[in-house]
């Protein structure tokens, strides 16, 4: 099975339903067949996933991005041999407006919600961190764009008491990203 992520640009007018429909099917088709890992390989060398904003291929080994002429952007993850044949993990107009307004969202109540914990303590240490797991992006699968990051580091300062916020993969701990605190940005 394929993990989905499904990219358009919203500013344009939508193509007909039927005109989607047949295009993803046409798409998708290729990769229904059973796959394995060097025929997955194969895929992604022939359409390498890339920053549509920038245009730079991003560095991976098994997801790949395919541009429908209608306009929208499919990026295919490998699933495990339980994932249905395609899973959509989600829609996006490549700024992440939907997972990032979430995001922004779930972050900055757990920060809230940490800091009051922390209250009577915080003379315990020099430096206090704060690691999140992302229950809303599957970041595991897609990770957020570098411009969705940028956004959401924009969007959230790290501020004292916090000397990092780091957010990580709830599948992969040791996948994630971290939030920058006002010294650190540029």
């Amino acid at each position: 099975g394929w993990y989905v992520d499904c990219e358009y640009d919203f500013s344009n007018p939508l193509p007909k339903p039927t005109v989607i429909k047949r295009e993803i099917q046409k798409y998708l088709s290729p990769y229904a067949q059973p796959s394995d890992n060097d025929l997955i390989k194969q895929y992604a060398l022939g359409h390498r996933a890339y920053n549509r904003e920038t245009g730079k291929s991003i560095p991976s080994s098994s997801s790949f991005s395919l541009d429908l002429p209608c306009g929208i952007c499919l990026t295919l993850m490998p699933g495990s041999p339980k994932t249905p044949m395609f899973l959509l993990q989600g829609v996006s107009d490549g700024e992440g407006i939907l997972l990032l307004k979430e995001l922004i969202t779930n972050i900055k109540d757990a920060i809230k919600e940490k800091t009051q914990k922390i209250k009577n303590r915080q003379a315990d240490f020099d430096e206090w961190w704060l690691i999140l797991v992302d229950h809303v992006g599957y970041i595991s699968f897609s990770g957020l764009s570098s411009v969705e990051i940028e956004n959401l580091r924009v969007k959230i300062r790290v501020e004292p008491p916090w000397s990092r916020i780091v957010i990580v993969s709830r599948e992969r701990p040791n996948f994630g990203y971290e939030l920058w605190s006002a010294y650190e940005q540029k």
